[in-house]
């Protein structure tokens, strides 16, 4: 005697998984989003640098004011700092170049007071510059 039994198999109805298009989707948007999130990490660390090699110049440059500001100025017999024209620092590095100009009697083609110095120290590197202007005058 035969028994007609029926076998159900479950098929795929209510699957709870995913389909492969799913997640293919799924691993192209986090794909996407791990991409800006590293390219914002890389923008992060280049601003970082760039504020670095800035706040560096930056010290040098008054650094180098301060040297200057220190020393005595005498228009009957200027030191070779303050002689007319530009000069390199002895400041030896192979990132920046410390250098200054000076102008006697005006300051970036403005005029000044009388027995002053117009003294412009710049820090350059890597195509950039940081320039600082102070005015020197002789001691009474």
């Amino acid at each position: 005697m035969l028994i007609n039994s029926r076998v159900e198999i479950k098929g795929m109805k209510g699957s709870n998984g995913f389909t492969l298009i799913e997640v293919l989707v799924a691993m192209a948007i986090f794909s996407i989003g791990i991409l800006a999130v590293a390219s914002m990490q890389l923008a992060g660390t280049k601003g970082s640098s760039s504020a670095r090699f800035s706040t560096e110049a930056a010290v040098l440059a008054h650094s180098q004011m301060e040297s200057l500001l220190a020393l005595e100025y005498d228009p009957a017999a200027p030191v070779t700092e303050f002689a007319a024209g530009s000069h390199a620092s002895p400041f030896s590095n192979s990132k920046y170049t410390v250098s200054w100009n000076v102008e006697v009697g005006t300051l970036n083609a403005i005029a000044l007071p009388a027995n002053c110095l117009g003294i412009t120290v710049t820090v350059s590197w890597a195509r950039k510059s940081y320039n600082i202007n102070f005015i020197k005058s002789a001691q009474a």
